[in-house]
């Protein structure tokens, strides 16, 4: 049995304002605060509540509470749990984020905030995705050294450019331990739009839970082979 936890909240994507959580060598618990600004300040949402949900999560559930320096969200970073992190420069490097901040600078906050040793910088993530660019839409690690990444082989597709760059950056990169990176390729979903705009459907939004992956499908004859792949 669990405790529920009641909080009361601007957005309904719980993942990005509220902490990354820690685990110590003596397997105590603790969370990292980001800071957050509705994604950069978007136009469509409002954060006077989700701002302090980090914070107040901490103290209802009496662990430790590191507040960063630096405007994050929980989808913006990807975690290995050896060390490494993935991420991307169009979301936490955006001036709508951190613009006073280099990359070498924030990269050293997210290492020390979530005892890692190495980031892995890719540049952008889905096309017209409205976070910015998440790296959670695109990559997500399946194990240490094995990243999920999706594909694209329409040539006219604007996410054509932007997986292949990424898929470069990974297979070139090595993880905090020092392998190479192995990239698992999952296909994206079909187009989908509302009022003009393309929907960032992704199969990579998924949750890992205890012996299970909780996994987006959207009714298209994609869907077989993503969950295939993920299984």
């Amino acid at each position: 049995m669990r405790d529920l936890v009641a909080q009361d909240l601007n957005d309904a994507w719980a993942r990005d304002p509220l902490p990354s959580f820690l685990i110590g060598p003596d397997s105590a618990l603790a969370a990292t605060a980001w800071r957050f600004n509705g994604w950069g300040n978007m136009e469509f949402c409002n954060w006077d509540r989700d701002q302090h949900l980090s914070a107040e999560l901490c103290r209802k559930l009496d662990i430790p509470c590191y507040r960063a320096p630096i405007f994050n969200e929980g989808g913006a970073i990807h975690v290995d749990g050896e060390g490494t992190i993935l991420c991307t420069r169009a979301t936490v490097l955006n001036s709508n984020r951190n613009p006073e901040k280099t990359e070498s600078e924030v990269s050293e906050v997210l290492k020390q905030y979530l005892g890692a040793k190495k980031v892995i910088w890719l540049n952008e993530g889905y096309d017209q995705d409205e976070t910015g660019g998440h790296i959670d839409v695109v990559a997500a690690f399946a194990a240490p050294g094995k990243v999920l990444h999706l594909s694209c082989d329409d040539p006219k597709d604007p996410n054509f450019r932007i997986f292949k760059e990424n898929i470069e950056v990974l297979e070139n990169s090595t993880d905090a331990k020092g392998r190479n990176i192995e990239v698992i390729r999952v296909p994206q979903p079909v187009p989908f739009y509302a009022e003009g705009r393309r929907l960032a459907f992704s199969y990579m939004n998924f949750y890992f839970a205890n012996g299970a992956v909780i996994l987006p499908v959207f009714g298209t004859e994609r869907d077989d082979e993503a969950i295939s792949i993920l299984q």
